[in-house]
């Protein structure tokens, strides 16, 4: 089941909390969008990248297992 996670901003840094508040993800992204899918579209270092709800950054052009 895919976490609930809203964005929001800290100190000029972005990170995700949780419905009751809680931050789940820590601010430290240049940027966030809301999740879709249980991915998110966040940017760091001038790149844009993808997010989990776990905050793992996922790497959309390595290949996977059919």
């Amino acid at each position: 089941m895919t976490k609930f996670l809203i964005p929001f901003q800290k100190d000029g840094k972005w990170g995700y909390k949780d419905k009751d508040g809680n931050v789940v993800i820590t601010p430290k992204l240049d940027a966030a969008s809301e999740f879709y899918l249980g991915i998110a579209q966040i940017q760091i270092n001038n790149q844009i990248q993808y997010i989990d709800s776990y905050g793992k950054i996922l790497d959309i052009n390595q290949p996977r297992p059919l």
